[in-house]
């Protein structure tokens, strides 16, 4: 009953799409650094930066990930069907 975090709803996508799906994510634009990147933790950095180069995540209008924030439902949403949509156009 643990809340999510961001960074860790990345890697949850991230290895579902790998070892479930067997999906490679499309990298589709190049790595735009967020302001706060080193909090976020060593094990989710490259997941959380596969979803933003797949414009899967992004961060807020203050150029921060928030990595230890709770992802919301909308968020959630949001990156479930981003998810998708990624694996339906393949």
């Amino acid at each position: 009953n643990e809340r999510i975090t961001r960074q860790d709803m990345a890697v949850m996508i991230c290895r579902y799409a790998e070892l479930v799906a067997k999906f490679t994510i499309p990298q589709n634009t190049a790595i735009a650094a967020f302001a706060d990147e080193g909090k976020i933790a060593p094990y989710a950095k490259d997941f959380v930066y596969t979803l933003q180069r797949a414009g899967i995540i992004n961060g807020f209008e203050d150029n921060r990930f928030a990595p230890d924030s709770s992802a919301t439902r909308a968020e959630c949403a949001k990156i479930v069907a981003l998810f998708l949509a990624a694996v339906e156009a393949k």
